[in-house]
This record gives C-alpha cells, sequence and structure tokens, in this order.
C-alpha cells in the first residue's frame, strides 16, 4: 500500500515535471492570452508575412498548414501559440532565426507595410477562424520555399511532400516525428 502510495506519488511528479519542462522548451504563453481578435490578427500576420506575394491558394495553404498545427498534437493548441512558437533565451526573450516562422523574429519590423496585401491577409484570416473556406486538405504541417534556402532543412527528407503551391513546397509531417 506504501509502495503503491509513493509510486503514484512519484509517477505525480513525473508527469508535473514533464508538463513544466515542455512548457519551458515550447513557451506558449502568447496563446494564453490569445483572443478571436489577437489569434485572427496572428493568422493574418503569418499569412501576409509568408505568401502576400503568392496567389490566394498559396495564402489559403499558409492558413491551411497553420490550422493543422494548431490541430496536431506535436504544436501549441492555439493560433497564437503556432504562430509565435519559438526558442527563448534565459530572459525569456525569442532568439533570433529561432522560429516557427521565420519573420516573427527575424529582426526585422512586422507592421505590414503593403495595405492591399495586409487586407487580403485579415480577409483570409477571417474567413478561416469563421470556417468559410474548403481547405485542401493535405495533412501539411510544414512548407519552405525552395529557392530562398541554402540548403534543404533535415524535415524534407523525413516529411511526406504534399504539393507546391506558387513558390512554396509543402510537406505533411503526420506521425513522424
Amino acid at each position: 500500500m506504501i509502495k503503491n502510495f509513493i509510486s503514484n506519488v512519484i509517477n505525480t511528479a513525473l508527469v508535473f515535471s514533464l508538463f513544466f519542462i515542455a512548457h519551458a522548451i515550447n513557451p506558449n504563453e502568447a496563446s494564453a492570452a490569445c483572443n478571436n481578435k489577437q489569434a485572427k490578427n496572428a493568422l493574418a500576420l503569418n499569412i501576409y508575412h509568408e505568401a502576400r506575394n503568392q496567389s490566394i491558394d498559396g495564402m489559403l495553404m499558409v492558413g491551411e498548414v497553420t490550422m493543422n498545427r494548431v490541430e496536431s498534437d506535436h504544436f501549441p493548441d492555439t493560433i497564437c501559440g503556432v504562430v509565435y512558437q519559438g526558442r527563448r533565451d534565459e530572459n525569456n526573450n525569442m532568439i533570433r532565426h529561432k522560429c516557427q516562422f521565420s519573420w516573427y523574429c527575424d529582426g526585422s519590423s512586422d507592421t505590414p507595410n503593403e495595405q492591399e496585401e495586409w487586407e487580403l491577409s485579415q480577409k483570409i484570416a477571417a474567413e478561416i477562424i469563421r470556417g468559410d473556406v474548403d481547405f485542401l486538405n493535405t495533412g501539411a504541417t510544414h512548407y519552405l520555399n525552395a529557392n530562398t534556402v541554402s540548403r534543404m532543412p533535415r524535415w524534407t527528407r523525413v516529411y511526406e511532400f504534399v504539393g507546391v503551391v506558387g513558390d512554396h513546397k509543402f510537406y505533411a509531417m503526420g506521425d513522424r516525428l
């Protein structure tokens, strides 16, 4: 009986430790205060910065990847958490170039400068959040513009290639980690 009690205490402590370690490695405080307006803004910023020079289909695919990550057990479970996910230093500051979406921690301003593209990104984000978009349902969780990378990331050899839209190649992580 005492062994069972001690075992339960140890297991509970282990679960809480893993929970706090996971949040320390992958902080998600941005998602805690993410209301609908903030979620729409985060999604619009992601679409804008990642695909403003793409077709509507390319912009929708960036939105689909974002939403697929929200639904995945491998990423934060809110739009803000997914969009603002990245590594932080000991002072809780974002580490440059260590974000899931490069625009967020590249050191450049995140303020949209192209009004027409920004308005379109906001409209698409609002439609996605309302559920008014029929996604391609590729399962894509990753993408890249192969023309802008010096070498292909390892995950492009591990994850399933699901297609190309505009300049972006899309990949599905599926069960592969």
